[in-house]
């Protein structure tokens, strides 16, 4: 079972990274976690900045499976690739344009308030909450392909400039979600019919609903 993580002001879990005796355990948590895939608690990055740094080393996970890690109020590039991922917190995370997603697997993950920019291939989301999130993206550049969503949460999203190329819904909530001026490809919901409520100013070649393709005009 992972350890309760203190409260504490945001402010003070990114200062903390600056003090050399609170950053040194964290740092080498962090080491364990990326060689072991896991600790017998909750990796705490929270407040965190993952670029060059000669403390921080780069959140990367490659090739194996991970789980219970914290990253909560941080920012930086999260890279995923060919591996399994469970119970990541990012909460209001603001990720880098570097950050990557390539044929993994993300589970039990939580995004809320995060300021979303990666690029997502044949990667498979499965019970993950993006509420509120934000995404600016610059359409072909940033965005998804070929991934699939189950059961995650997109209630509330603002997702902006996003691509999303044979991207799979399956049983998502979409309440009060926006995409606006996005491109969608192929794009297949299944359990969810009204999405012409979320889409605005949007480019869209082939939507299906629960396997059907539909010929429609988009609304003014």
């Amino acid at each position: 079972m992972s350890s309760p993580v203190k409260k504490t002001t945001i402010a003070s879990l990114v200062k903390r990274w600056n003090d050399e005796k609170q950053a040194a355990p964290l740092v080498r948590d962090l080491k364990k976690f990326l060689k072991n895939g896991h600790l017998d608690h909750t990796l705490d990055l929270r407040g965190a900045q993952f670029v060059a740094s000669d403390r921080v080393v780069d959140f990367h996970l490659v090739s194996g499976e991970f789980r219970d890690a914290d990253l909560s109020f941080g920012k930086g590039a999260i890279c995923v690739n060919s591996a399994r991922l469970e119970k990541l917190v990012a909460k209001r995370f603001a990720f880098d344009q570097a950050s990557t997603f390539h044929k993994c697997q993300i589970i039990d993950a939580n995004f809320e308030g995060a300021a979303v920019k990666c690029f997502a291939e044949d990667a498979e989301f499965t019970n993950c909450a993006f509420r509120n999130t934000t995404f600016k993206g610059g359409f072909q550049e940033y965005g998804f392909r070929r991934c699939v969503f189950r059961e995650c949460n997109f209630e509330g999203i603002r997702w902006k400039n996003t691509y999303l190329r044979a991207v799979e819904f399956h049983q998502c909530e979409f309440k009060d979600a926006c995409l606006e001026t996005s491109t969608l490809v192929g794009v297949r919901f299944f359990g969810f019919s009204d999405w012409k409520k979320i889409v605005k100013k949007c480019h869209v070649e082939g939507i299906y609903l629960d396997g059907v393709r539909l010929e429609m005009d988009m609304p003014e």
